[in-house]
């Protein structure tokens, strides 16, 4: 039966030791790459989620920044709709038409009828 080591002569046994030896270099290379290349994508994915957390946080400030602008708004809006109800009533009408413009209401001798037939 033959051998798969069995070597034939000295320059065979060097070539295949010479072989062997970049093969081990080879695989610890190629083992050093792959742990490069695995510890390079984590620290990539934490990098990532640190920058979505910071642009979540910006969001998040904007959006308090803006809910309160609108409750200062609303508060604003409020005011007025309640100042524009004081100026629409009737006896608040009156009293300006009364005070600023010297307006009242009509008397017996300054009323016109006029009929319209039909």
């Amino acid at each position: 039966m033959k051998r798969k080591n069995k070597i034939q002569d000295i320059n065979e046994y060097r070539r295949n030791k010479k072989n062997n030896y970049k093969r081990r270099i080879l695989k610890k290379v190629f083992k050093k790459v792959i742990k490069l290349s695995f510890v390079a994508s984590i620290l990539f994915i934490i990098l990532g989620c640190m920058y979505a957390y910071s642009e979540v946080s910006k969001l998040k400030y904007e959006i308090g920044r803006l809910e309160s602008e609108l409750h200062t708004k609303t508060i604003e809006r409020d005011n007025v709709q309640v100042e524009v109800d004081l100026l629409t009533r009737s006896k608040e009408i009156e009293k300006t038409a009364n005070e600023k413009l010297g307006m009242d209401y009509p008397k017996e001798n300054q009323i016109k009828h006029i009929e319209v037939s039909k």
